[in-house]
């Protein structure tokens, strides 16, 4: 625990606040960010990591009251508490997973209760510690794949934390982030399940534009918690009913963008979103709040959609220099938005590797070559086009081998392609 008044304070937290610093100045997120909403992001949360390893919580209260009451929003849009709890919620957890660590922590979080009892973010920092310690016990999986011991232990700590929360309402209710926390018991425990109406009308009537309060409401109907996709709609549909009008689509897309990225699939085809609503509501977003995170996400869902004319008027904006972060992980991301600019600016022509059926190799192929040979006989060819072009014809090659005759012809002329569009990037001009 890190003391306050005096006393040494023990190696596991002098540890842990070194790693923090190390972990938020040397992330990538800090190097590649060129963006004012991760920016501020990023001082929120260094700022918090500063203030939680030394123990200066009436600074901590003082950040909370401060976005509590004035609403305050990053220039994406988000709200600055939300930034805060997510932040706080890190220290929340061990660096490791000695018991010693999870006591020291519960003894740092109680004593701020203790000095602070009319703090709403003491109550809730200690309800986040017990979620923490809970699905440290519980682990990873599905519910049918985690042992009955493991399940028994997540929902004692989840009830407990509930019980904290309700037995401490006075106090903390005022903070849109109990509302969150108690909307999430709903979808963890089935017990709770009937409560989660009541819970979300009670969090929207106390704050309507908290984006986080949709967020909770969301993962309650996914079908990994038991949900489904007609009754995900169903929510989105209803909940931003309750909005001003001209929110109403923003909110939309905002719940698919956190959906879509919570269930690590970029494909709207399993999902029942309206996709004209999703992308008016993603135009939206980029309009209100132009930042280039909003804008290279809002780009790389456009192709989950089909919607490439979307596509292209968030490309023209986007230029020759994307937000790579953006776009997935330092391994992936060039390639990704490499893959989205071919779709976007080839049409037809250019299908995703994951989209491959044997029957339609022959027209794709045909396609490809057709366009290869339009692109390098005109000197004016975007460097863009070309590099799509050759991306996809690299991916072809092996495939078009397989098949048929005249699919290993297409092959041998596409190796030739390849090479000639290697040239004409190299070249002056293209």
């Amino acid at each position: 625990m890190l003391q306050t008044h005096g006393k040494r304070q023990p190696k596991t937290m002098i540890v842990r606040c070194l790693l923090i610093f190390l972990s938020i100045i040397l992330s990538p997120v800090n190097s590649i960010a060129q963006s004012v909403t991760l920016d501020a992001e990023n001082a929120i949360r260094l700022r918090v990591a500063e203030l939680w390893v030394s123990g200066k919580y009436d600074k901590l209260d003082a950040m909370a009251d401060e976005f509590r009451r004035t609403k305050a929003l990053v220039p994406g849009g988000r709200w600055k508490l939300s930034v805060f709890y997510e932040a706080l919620g890190r220290q929340a957890r061990p660096i490791g997973s000695q018991e010693a660590e999870w006591d020291d922590l519960a003894m740092q979080v109680k004593h701020w209760t203790r000095i602070a009892p009319k703090s709403p973010t003491a109550h809730l920092q200690f309800a986040k510690a017990l979620i923490a310690r809970a699905w440290f016990e519980r682990g990873d999986g599905y519910a049918n794949e985690v042992a009955p011991r493991k399940m028994q232990s997540f929902s004692i700590a989840v009830r407990a934390a509930r019980e904290y929360l309700e037995l401490h309402r006075e106090v903390a209710s005022v903070d849109p982030h109990w509302h969150e926390l108690m909307i999430k018991t709903t979808t963890w425990i089935k017990e709770f399940t009937p409560l989660f109406e009541s819970q979300l009308r009670a969090a929207l009537s106390a704050q309507p534009l908290y984006w986080d309060h949709y967020f909770a409401g969301a993962e309650h109907h996914m079908p990994m918690w038991g949900g489904s996709t007609d009754n995900l709609e169903r929510f989105a549909a209803d909940s931003v009913a309750r909005l001003p009008v001209n929110r109403r689509d923003s909110y939309y897309a905002a719940i698919y963008w956190f959906v879509l990225d919570y269930a690590g699939d970029s494909s709207a085809g399993k999902w029942k979103v309206d996709c004209d609503r999703w992308m008016r509501g993603l135009a939206d977003i980029v309009s209100t709040y132009p930042d280039r995170w909003n804008l290279n996400n809002a780009a790389r869902f456009t192709s989950s959609c089909d919607a490439r004319v979307a596509a292209l008027a968030f490309l023209q904006e986007i230029g020759e220099n994307p937000l790579l972060i953006a776009w997935g992980s330092e391994r992936s991301a060039a390639r990704n938005f490499a893959r989205f600019k071919a779709w976007a600016t080839l049409g037809p022509y250019f299908l995703s590797p994951d989209d491959l059926r044997p029957a339609r190799n022959l027209e794709y192929a045909r396609g490809l070559t057709h366009q290869a040979d339009a692109l390098l006989g005109d000197p004016l060819s975007p460097r863009g086009q070309l590099a799509g072009l050759l991306f996809s014809i690299n991916n072809f090659k092996v495939v078009l081998r397989a098949e048929t005759a005249e699919h290993r012809q297409l092959a041998e002329r596409a190796a030739k392609l390849a090479d000639r569009l290697r040239t004409s990037r190299a070249e002056p001009g293209r």
